[in-house]
This record gives C-alpha cells, structure tokens and sequence, in this order.
C-alpha cells in the first residue's frame, strides 16, 4: 500500500526492476504460486503457500523505506541481543530447575523448553552471537567492549548446554567464517590463528564438561547405529527419519523432473511411500523432506527447483559485492542450515530468512 500511494511510485518501480535482490525474491513468491496447478490438495497448497506471501511484499517494501543509518543497525543489532540474553536466561532457569529430568531428555533426543522452536531458536541465538562480535570489532568504548565480551560468552556458553546441533554449527560456523573474512581483509594473519586456536581450545572444553552435549553425542550415534544396522523399524530416531525423508524426497524428484508434485501434494505423495512400503510406521513418524532444496524441486520440478537455488544465491552475491563480512556469513549459514532443515516451510524460518535479508540489503543500499 505504501509503494502504490508513494508520490515516487513509478520511481519506485524502476527501481525494482533494477534491483536483482528484489527480483530473486520476488520469482521465489510467484514460482510458489505457480504450482496451485499442479497440486491437486488445494487445501494443503493454501497451508503451504501462506510462508510464502512474504516474499511478494517484502521486496516492495524495502524499496519505501528509506535507507536506516548505521547508528540504528546498531540499535537493531543490541535490542536483538538482548532479546537472545533475557529468553536463554528463562530457558536455563527452566532447564536447571529439573535438571535430572532434562538431562534424561537429552539422552532420548529432546531439549530443554525454548521460546520457539529449538532449531531457530538456537540459531537465533547463533545470530546473537556474531551481531556482538560486529560491534566488539567495531566499538571503541571499553565498557562496550566488556559488556558485550560477557554477552558473547553467556550466549556461547549457553548455545551448547541447549546442545542443538544446528545451533551448534551455526555459532561455530558464524564465528569463524566471519572472523576468517574481517582478518584476511586486514591481513591480520596472525590475530586469524590466535582467535581459531581459541575457539578450538574453548569449544574442546566446552564439550567435555557440558552434561547435555554428552547425552545428545551419544543418542547421535546411537541413532546412527541403528542407520547402519537398518535396526529402526518404527521409524523413531531423528537421524535415520530424516535421511530416509531425503532418500524419498530425491526419488519423487526422478519420477517428476519436469513439474514436481505440486506443493499441495508433496507430504501426500510421501504419506503414501510409508504406508505402502514402510507399513510399521505409525503416522506420528511420516516426516516431512527436510532438505529445503530437495523439498522445493520435489514440489517445483527441476526447471524452477534450479531457479529457485539461483534466486537465493542473489542475496549472498550482493552482500559479497558490497564486502558486508557481516551479512555475507548470516546468509551463507542460513543456506548451508537448509540442507538438513525446511527452512522457508515455516513461518519462522521464512522471518529469520527476510527479515536477515532485507536488513542487510538496507544497510548496504545506496539510498
């Protein structure tokens, strides 16, 4: 609504069609929309496709705002953090007042509560993570420096007794990608050594002395040893449910290159994969693809499952042409985090994904 009562709306249009990160976004939304014709459960299409709207708006509206100034980005980046720091205190407090009771959840797979979902919870918190080292990089004030220093630790710390694996490799990866690019660029090579040393001598500890990191290592290969030894017959461990969801992801991709299944149409085609070769499973246990890529050409078909993974590199080339260190690592962790995670097939993960987006594009913008 804003972009069509803007008094520079046709100024506003060419400047959308000129913008390559507005358009990637954009053909992300309409590629989705698309497929209500080839998805025959219409009903499952809508549920689907409501993650989706986003993408056709969200590109409008970075084009009315006006670009924010770095002084706010910083605002954003400190109210963020403490948004992460206040919610793990409750989940730790949470956590520690039944601690034999969690850690017996760790060790069948589960996690302490957490404000939303545990994935993007943890990875929310990784984010939280890197926005305190932007600014430790950057602030000259030794308070800040220290406050912030304690906050980076909390939220580490706390990043693995949480033991989310996905939280564990967003921190790690985060961490050291950004501080690998700040350095190289610097050509500080020997500060690059020193921090990587740290981190490996702080995350070794870290990993012997944390109860929880312990109980999920071992349901982790315990998980995996039933993989191996094909012994999960009901389908009940984490690990071999979503690399069969994979396996059959990729085999409804070869019966449907062209076109896909449809979105409506991809849990049902996979409901009917269990019941007909795996009738042990209950219907608890259906799980859905959890590989974005997968998920998305298996609904899309090759063609636009190939234009969907182009459209997401947009962002990152243009973050990368802009030498936003910050921004290039978010993004990047976020594209590896798809490949065992659904990301954009919820709410919250398709938020995580804009909202990271389009902070990055406005800090970069020219105007």
């Amino acid at each position: 609504m804003l972009f069509i009562l803007d008094a520079k709306v046709k100024t506003n249009s060419k400047k959308f069609f000129k913008s390559s990160f507005s358009i990637a976004l954009f053909i992300i939304a309409l590629i989705h929309l698309l497929s209500y014709f080839n998805s025959e459960n219409h009903l499952s299409y809508l549920d689907e496709i409501k993650n989706k709207i986003p993408f056709l708006f969200i590109p409008i509206s970075l084009l009315t705002v006006e670009k924010v100034d770095e002084k706010k980005i910083q605002f954003i980046f400190i109210f963020f953090i403490s948004c992460c720091v206040v919610s793990s205190v409750y989940s730790y407090y949470h956590y520690r007042i039944d601690l034999a009771n969690n850690l017996e959840l760790y060790s069948k797979g589960e996690v302490m509560k957490t404000i939303v979902h545990h994935i993007y919870y943890s990875v929310l918190c990784s984010i939280g993570c890197i926005f305190c080292v932007e600014i430790l990089f950057k602030t000259t004030s030794n308070f800040i420096k220290l406050a912030l220093g304690i906050v980076l630790f909390w939220l580490y710390v706390f990043i693995h007794v949480m033991s989310v694996r996905t939280g564990i490799f967003s921190v790690y990866f985060l961490i050291l990608l950004y501080i690998f690019l700040h350095f190289i660029s610097t050509r500080k090579y020997m500060y690059l050594a020193g921090f990587i040393g740290l981190i490996i001598v702080i995350g070794f500890m870290l990993f012997e002395k944390i109860p929880t990191i312990k109980n999920k290592i071992d349901y982790t290969k315990y998980s995996f040893e039933q993989l191996k030894n094909n012994t999960d017959s009901l389908n009940n461990y984490s690990d071999p449910r979503r690399i069969l969801s994979d396996k059959l992801g990729i085999e409804i991709i070869q019966k449907n290159k062209l076109v896909g299944v449809g979105i409506g149409d991809v849990q049902d085609e996979l409901n009917t994969i269990y019941k007909t070769r795996y009738p042990n499973f209950s219907s608890a246990v259906y799980a859905r693809i959890h590989n974005q890529y997968l998920e998305t050409t298996a609904a899309l078909g090759l063609p636009l499952g190939i234009v969907f993974i182009i459209c997401l590199m947009f962002p990152l080339l243009y973050f990368i042409r802009k030498k936003d260190h910050l921004f290039i690592t978010i993004y990047s962790s976020i594209l590896v985090v798809m490949c065992w995670e659904p990301f954009l097939k919820t709410q919250i993960g398709t938020s995580i994904f804009l909202i990271i987006s389009c902070i990055g594009f406005n800090r970069n913008r020219e105007s």
